[in-house]
């Protein structure tokens, strides 16, 4: 009677009016509306299922159990492991089971926990559900579920307890997956439906052969079909004309080894008989872990009853499968009528029982020395061979083909849609790259990727002359571990390698860095500030065009290990790297000792906001000062300094200036060590050309086209060029269209365009910015939107920026807005479809210092709002650039000029312009957020003046949306200069 009846507190008997618990929400009409769910956990390992094979050392730990409100139906969902991931699986299956029975699930209502992990609520958020949690310990918010585990638990225990008082020799813990299982389908009422097979005789009583544990029925035939335990192997299997013995009657005959004598009364009435159709029960219950041992063979030996027990295992038997039992339906009178005659015999006994609690989990001895001695004998030859097998790697480069029993496909797997999940052992509409995925060529490489590559001679003597630089200038001491402080956690040391090449592709160097791992740091212990500004591209451009148009001298310098050069602010640890010989240490005794960092390595988090410290005091003590409006402009009377971490470009109209400044920065108190790169003719991978006529100058980056011509597969000599970058219609999510072809990396090479656009190719602004926003699920149509780009850019590789200042034109910005330009698209579920685009160019001397392309925030009711938002976005940009002016002015003065801002004309733009000149607010403008309007006043003192501009000739257009060829390549030649 245990956990068959409990009495039930009067008070929660039922509702008031007699209905469901109000725990169940409000009224239900259908299936799926709502399904509560949560995890039972097992303190005791369960038994996997398997029909064929070695067992696995996997192991049941716990379920998912779900409840439909409305029915009140119950589906356990088996788990391995209780991972996010895992849990997703049981989700899964158990919206596969509804969706054959034509039930949506539309949503879950659950305990905290596994459940408010990020992959459950992503993948409910993707399946357009609904997630509801409990309240912070209030598991009686979830009630329902909480109920349904607690009845199934008792019934399992029932179960299992019942079963093991009339059976101690094979039912044991680790069946109560089976028994979970049995009372999910009690529970159900779902009930064994058995077919007689009027046999004409009774089979030959034969237990060896026959004898089996009656597990539950099968999840995946009609309900007669019985799941089987074959107690000598611990396979389990859907079996066939299965004779049962509900009572244990035989129990008592097969430990003696007689044939009970009410065998042909249980024939006659306890059997049934099915199919032999063949099921993988391990995929039906759930999808099982990768088994590494699956290739091992069991030494059923060592998985015997207890010690003492000699008897044979299975000899003689009329099934010789791994099931245990024949896989043939028995007709006519053959086998059954076969009289019983060995009653008493020694092999009527029952066999003996495998461990299950060590099945899968220990192995031949035999095989262990087998393998013991293979890999010692291996060992030397694989020593000798390892390095020529690294480098073969590498130079082949093969695409590998994953299984779905692998981990790595079951990770990605798990993140794949609902309708990619299938029970039948395949994986449809998921894109091929998962499965073949290439690795590309960036030239950066790790320790063990650097000793594969054919220059690595090259490589080593890059690190050798690295690590002596470091020990030359003493970034660090060697010191004992048992000096460290209590509690101090030392980091890692990483090396990192790369090919560095000149910006027309020509090798520069072979480079070899030395990092630490900055991931291991503690914030509030081993760093506090991290921050470290860069400088801006529009102050670059801007100085370029002022010293073509003053006749400035420019040069840069290039800092040589330029964060160690700074000191670090608090003690950091680090181990000794790999490959580095410690001089005057024996080798045995490296591990007794580690590196106490006394400068700022590479890696560290701290490390670029300690270089830039130290710079930045460096340069106040030389006489100059920060600008306002950007924190790496550094100015004094006759001179200025751009930084970009440990690049500078030095600007002044005296070479003497700048040999002075640079002799100081050897000879300080602060002894930097750096490069003197000369002339300014590249910077940051930019080629600075000089205009043979003297009158401007480029800006290209061929090399770079060419890197991205190659991520993207483009064949130079089989590719037609493009006219222009992107064609209508805009971009969409496109999400039931077909899926990519191609495996390249499409968010790396959007970030690589993005770089080149942003320094020398802002044509291509607006179709690199639509590509950019379905990073996170690219489709063909996506894909070939970047193909586009880059077939324009193999008919425009050698082109860029052409500056020829006139500083009569003084300071411009075109800024131009497409209204709601995503709606013809027909993504018209999509708030964001509706969103308006931003287009502006900011322009000095005739030429482009700075350019945006970007969706507005928020949806604009008008084209007159549209072109107002564009308007305020470019001020933004505009305002802090007239003050970087005024500073400057006062090193280099400058033709004094006050800038015009052009928008483009429609016939509401002059209500745009009004808007922006009126002093007063209006009822049609007066919701528009005052972070709108703050430039007006601006406008009112005269500092800004707006025009209108014909719509052909804005320039900002190129921003805003595609546009046809003659109308590009006019615009283009304004904007670039060719």
């Amino acid at each position: 009677m245990f956990g068959q009846a409990h009495r039930k507190p009067w008070r929660f008997k039922s509702s008031i009016d007699g209905k469901d618990s109000v725990l169940r929400g409000p009224a239900l009409s259908k299936p799926g509306q709502t399904v509560g769910a949560d995890q039972l956990i097992s303190a005791q390992p369960g038994l996997v299922p398997q029909e064929k094979g070695s067992l696995t050392r996997a192991r049941i730990w716990a379920a998912t159990v779900f409840v439909d409100y409305y029915t009140k139906y119950i589906y356990v969902s088996l788990m391995v492991d209780q991972t996010a991931e895992t849990t997703l699986e049981a989700k899964h299956a158990f919206e596969h089971f509804s969706a054959t029975r034509n039930v949506e699930i539309q949503h879950y209502h659950a305990d905290n926990g596994i459940f408010t992990d990020n992959l459950f609520r992503e993948d409910v958020q993707k399946s357009m559900q609904r997630l509801t949690l409990c309240g912070v310990s209030a598991h009686h918010q979830n009630g329902v579920v909480e109920r349904a585990i607690k009845s199934l638990t008792l019934i399992t225990r029932t179960l299992l307890l019942h079963a093991q008082r009339h059976w101690p020799e094979y039912i044991t813990t680790m069946l109560w997956p089976f028994a979970l299982r049995a009372a999910q389908d009690r529970m159900n009422q779902l009930t064994d439906s058995r077919l007689q097979t009027n046999p004409k005789g009774a089979p030959k009583w034969e237990p060896r052969a026959r004898l089996g544990i009656y597990v539950g029925r099968s999840p995946s035939h009609a309900g007669n079909v019985a799941l089987v335990l074959n107690p000598v192997t611990g396979l389990v299997s859907p079996q066939y004309h299965v004779t049962f013995d509900d009572d244990f009657t035989t129990v008592p005959h097969l430990r003696k080894g007689t044939v009970p004598p009410n065998w042909a009364d249980l024939v006659k009435h306890s059997s049934e008989q099915t199919t032999s159709e063949f099921i993988d029960l391990t995929k039906t219950w759930f999808v099982g872990q990768p088994d590494i041992t699956a290739d091992e063979m069991i030494d059923t030996s060592n998985h015997t009853a207890p010690e003492g027990d000699d008897s044979s295992p299975l000899k003689g038997a009329s099934s010789t499968s791994n099931e245990g039992v024949s896989s043939t339906v028995y007709e006519g009178d053959s086998p059954h009528s076969q009289t019983l005659d060995r009653e008493g015999d020694a092999d009527m006994t029952m066999p003996k029982m495998i461990n299950l609690a060590s099945a899968g989990l220990r192995r031949s001895p035999r095989l262990q020395e087998q393998q013991t001695r293979k890999a010692m004998s291996f060992t030397p030859i694989l020593k000798k061979i390892c390095a020529f097998g690294i480098v073969l790697a590498s130079c082949l480069q093969p695409t590998y083909a994953l299984s779905t029993g692998q981990a790595a496909v079951d990770s990605f797997i798990h993140r794949c849609q609902v309708a990619n999940s299938n029970f039948d052992g395949t994986l449809n509409a998921i894109p091929h790259m998962i499965f073949a995925a290439g690795k590309e060529n960036n030239e950066c490489y790790t320790f063990k990727e650097m000793l594969a590559q054919p220059d690595r001679k090259e490589f080593l003597e890059a690190m050798l002359k690295e690590t002596a630089e470091h020990e030359s200038r003493q970034h660090w001491s060697v010191v004992l571990c048992s000096s460290m402080p209590k509690n101090t956690k030392p980091i890692m040391a990483i090396w990192s390698f790369k090919r560095k090449r000149f910006p027309d592709g020509t090798l520069n160097k072979h480079k070899a860095r030395l990092c630490a791992h900055g991931g291991m740091q503690q914030w509030g212990v081993n760093y506090w500030e991290t921050y470290a500004p860069v400088v801006n591209w529009i102050s670059v451009r801007f100085l370029l065009i002022l010293s073509e148009l003053l006749g400035l001298e420019t040069q840069a310098i290039d800092f040589v290990l330029a964060f160690p050069q700074a000191r670090l602010d608090v003690p950091v640890y680090m181990f000794v790297p790999a490959g580095m010989q410690l001089s005057g240490i024996p080798a045995d005794a490296h591990h007794m000792y580690i590196l106490k960092l006394e400068k700022s390595l590479y890696g560290l988090k701290q490390a670029s906001a300690n270089w830039y410290d130290m710079l930045k005091k460096a340069l106040e003590d030389r006489g100059f000062r920060e600008s306002a409006s950007d924190s790496c402009v550094f100015m004094k009377k006759d001179m200025i300094v751009l930084v970009y971490v440990d690049d500078c470009i030095l600007i002044s109209n005296d070479d003497s200036t700048i040999s002075k400044f640079i002799e100081s920065l050897s000879t300080g108190p602060e002894k930097f060590i750096f490069t003197d790169e000369g002339k300014l003719d590249k910077y940051l991978g930019v080629e600075i050309k000089k205009d043979p006529e003297g009158t401007g100058f480029s800006l290209t980056q061929p090399f770079l086209i060419e890197r991205i011509l190659q991520a993207a597969d483009i064949d130079i000599r089989m590719t037609n060029s493009r006219p222009t970058p992107a064609v209508g219609p805009l971009l969409s999510k496109d999400k039931d269209g077909p899926g990519r072809k191609h495996d390249w990396k499409y968010r790396t090479l959007t970030g690589t365009l993005g770089y080149l656009q942003q320094t020398s190719r802002p044509e291509i602004s607006m179709a690199t910015h639509q590509c950019a926003r379905f990073n996170n699920d690219p489709k063909l149509s996506h894909e070939r939107a970047i193909k586009r780009i880059c077939k324009y850019l193999l008919g425009t590789m050698e082109k860029g920026l052409i500056f020829k200042p006139n500083l009569s034109k003084g300071l411009e910005c075109y800024v131009d807005a497409d209204f709601a330009g995503g709606w013809s698209s027909g993504d018209h579920e999509n708030p964001k479809a509706v969103l308006s685009r931003t287009g502006f160019v900011i322009m000095y001397a005739g030429c482009p210092i700075f350019w945006s392309s970007k969706l507005q925030t928020e949806i604009a009711l008008s084209t007159t709002k549209a072109e107002y938002i564009a308007l305020s976005m470019a001020m933004r940009e505009v305002l802090p650039f007239l003050n970087l002016m005024k500073e400057i002015h006062e090193v280099f003065p400058l033709q004094e000029s006050k800038p015009n801002f052009y928008c483009r004309v429609w016939e509401d733009n002059r209500s745009c312009i009004k808007v922006a000149e009126s002093p007063k607010f209006t009822p049609r403008t007066k919701h528009i957020a005052l972070k709108y309007h703050h430039f007006r006043q601006y406008v009112s003192d005269g500092t800004i003046k707006i025009h209108p501009i014909d719509t052909l000739e804005q320039i900002a257009d190129i921003f805003t949306k595609p546009l046809d060829e003659k109308q590009f390549v006019y615009l283009r030649r304004k904007l670039c200069g060719w």
